[in-house]
């Protein structure tokens, strides 16, 4: 299992949460009609949380320290 999958996990398995730009990322773009519903599936057990400066960088922080880029439909595809 992959770094990203027990991460997902881990936040599936309690009160994860995701931005609203997350959100956009992982659907904005052209997909199957399973991969787009399997990707909506996870994100409706997650809370989303509104875009807020301290989000913002926390995120792009955590994207320079750690290089987080990866494809949650692939990752829950796995699942």
């Amino acid at each position: 299992m992959s770094r990203e999958q027990i991460i997902l996990r881990q936040g599936l398995s309690g009160q994860g949460a995701y931005s609203v730009i997350s959100r956009i990322e992982v659907l904005g773009f052209e997909q199957s009609l399973v991969a787009d519903t399997k990707a909506k599936q996870v994100l409706s057990r997650l809370i989303e949380l509104s875009l807020t400066s301290e989000i913002a960088e926390r995120t792009i922080i955590l994207r320079q320290r750690f290089r987080i880029k990866c494809n949650l439909v692939e990752i829950t595809i796995q699942l």
